[in-house]
């Protein structure tokens, strides 16, 4: 598989991505923006209930938060990564 090419023009200045247990190969829920996110504390519980099979009932603890930050040309981009386990 050859590696997917960043293209900073096609690209949104602030996204969030939600993870699980199984690390950033485990994509739960992520969004694009044009303005930053509010991110919860390490520790705290989630419910993305906009995560595809969400369910009321299930909640996920938060475990790291990664904040990566690059910039190309005219533009920087800014990636809250947020790693979770069901709680």
């Amino acid at each position: 598989m050859s590696p997917r090419r960043f293209k900073i023009d096609q690209s949104r200045p602030f996204a969030l991505a939600i993870y699980g247990p199984g690390g950033s190969m485990d994509l739960i829920w992520k969004a694009a923006c044009a303005a930053p996110s509010t991110v919860p504390a390490r520790g705290e519980r989630i419910q993305p209930m906009e995560a595809k099979g969400a369910r009321p009932d299930i909640f996920h603890a938060i475990t790291k938060i990664e904040q990566v930050v690059w910039a190309g040309g005219d533009m920087g981009c800014s990636r809250t990564r947020v790693f979770t386990r069901p709680a």
